[in-house]
């Protein structure tokens, strides 16, 4: 759907069949990356982020008047952003306990509470999560544009207008 980072449908005058086979034939000569043959009428290619990528699946349709009309759906991969929350939430605790220590350590003068130390790291910490939101937000134009593109390459292949 148009909006979620997927490209405007395509109209085709090929069938469902012709569409797959050109476009197997184009990702076998490495213009279509991920492409996967999901079922007769679908198929799923990468869309490149800058850190977070996602997919395209993709629906072939009977169009209007004859031929194809070739739909996207843009899906996040999960197991990025995943991996980005579960390190920052495992590290965090880690990080205030080697900081607390270390500074005990090195300078005499420091509190020996371990809350002092907590009361001013986890903030701080805590300051990553915006540059971690205008990341994603970088890395979903990122994907889209990577969608557009993708959507233009099949729509030449197919000799389709968008």
């Amino acid at each position: 759907m148009p909006g979620d980072g997927a490209p405007e449908p395509i109209d085709a005058a090929l069938t469902a069949e012709e569409v797959l086979s050109r476009l197997e034939s184009m990702a076998k000569r490495g213009k279509l990356p991920g492409f996967e043959r999901r079922a007769a009428d679908a198929f799923r290619v990468a869309q490149f982020g800058i850190i977070y990528d996602r997919v395209l699946d993709v629906r072939i349709e009977p169009g209007d008047r004859g031929g194809s009309r070739i739909r996207f759906t843009s899906t996040l991969l999960r197991r990025s952003p995943a991996v980005v929350v579960i390190v920052m939430l495992l590290t965090l605790y880690p990080g205030v306990w080697l900081t607390h220590s270390m500074l005990g350590l090195y300078f005499n003068w420091y509190p020996s509470a371990f809350w002092v130390t907590a009361a001013w790291y986890i903030p701080l910490t805590l300051l990553a999560v915006p540059v971690l939101i205008r990341q994603f937000r970088a890395s979903e134009a990122a994907a889209a544009e990577h969608g557009r593109m993708t959507a233009r390459r099949i729509a030449k292949e197919l000799g389709a207008g968008g």
